[in-house]
């Protein structure tokens, strides 16, 4: 029986079929965590987007003057937050939610053509990230410079998506 050898080693065949199954594993593992980043910037768009509505319905229900928005950056955990509040009393707020983004999303501003990160001291005036609506109307408070066009994107993905807040009616859309 010399047919059976005593051989070290893995043959050429046995090699291409391993770096083929290693190829297509990789491939599908990349595929899905790019649609995990893109679907978490949508998620992301569509919740800030919504909370920005929500403060908006609140105002005119309540009639107070009592709801606002605010984008911040956490210098100290290096993250935005989106922080809802409710007056209390006469210059007291609170905080209704606080929805904190992941590091690896950024939150940017057109300003004059140029988006511009909200964490950039050029931003230092918090106004620009303020959101304060008319009890009667809906719209943007004047002296409240929250309106304009927002941008989200995540640093792990080429996607962006930005959401525009109008000052006239204060409404908010997501570009597609």
């Amino acid at each position: 029986m010399k047919w059976l050898r005593d051989e070290s080693g893995y043959s050429l065949i046995e090699m291409i079929i391993t770096i083929g199954l290693i190829a297509i594993a990789l491939g599908t593992t990349s595929f899905g965590l790019s649609t995990i980043y893109n679907s978490n910037v949508n998620s992301y768009v569509n919740e800030v987007a919504n909370e920005v509505r929500l403060a908006r319905a609140r105002e005119m229900a309540a009639s107070k003057n009592d709801y606002q928005v605010v984008f911040e950056y956490n210098t100290a955990e290096q993250k935005y937050q989106i922080i809802s509040k409710v007056k209390i009393g006469v210059e007291n707020y609170t905080t209704l939610k606080t929805i904190n983004l992941p590091r690896t999303i950024t939150l940017s501003k057109d300003i004059s053509g140029t988006f511009t990160a909200l964490n950039d001291p050029a931003l230092s005036d918090a106004n620009l990230r303020t959101f304060q609506f008319d009890e009667s109307s809906g719209e943007l408070l004047s002296g409240v410079g929250g309106e304009g066009t927002y941008r989200m994107s995540a640093s792990n993905s080429a996607i962006t998506k930005d959401f525009v807040v109008i000052k006239a009616n204060g409404r908010v859309y997501i570009e597609e």
